[in-house]
């Protein structure tokens, strides 16, 4: 019986689980996790390695925390 190993690549933008500082890292992209040439490159060093999947996590865009406060209604 032959065995086998399949690969999958989870990049990362700046930050993710246990690389909270990353973004101060000088070499590392700032705009990593919203650049598509990015997760493109990823993508292409993945393939050219032999890597069976690449898995990019969906993240809401705007955020609550990230939203404008607007302005309360009078009498609320």
């Amino acid at each position: 019986m032959t065995r086998t190993i399949q690969l999958a690549l989870h990049p990362y933008g700046v930050g993710g689980p246990g690389r909270h500082g990353l973004w101060k890292d000088p070499r590392a992209a700032k705009n990593a996790s919203i650049d598509i040439d990015y997760y493109i490159k990823q993508a292409q060093a993945a393939e050219h390695a032999l890597f069976d999947a690449l898995f990019i996590v969906e993240t809401p865009a705007r955020l609550r925390r990230h939203q404008p406060r607007l302005p309360r209604p009078r009498g609320a």
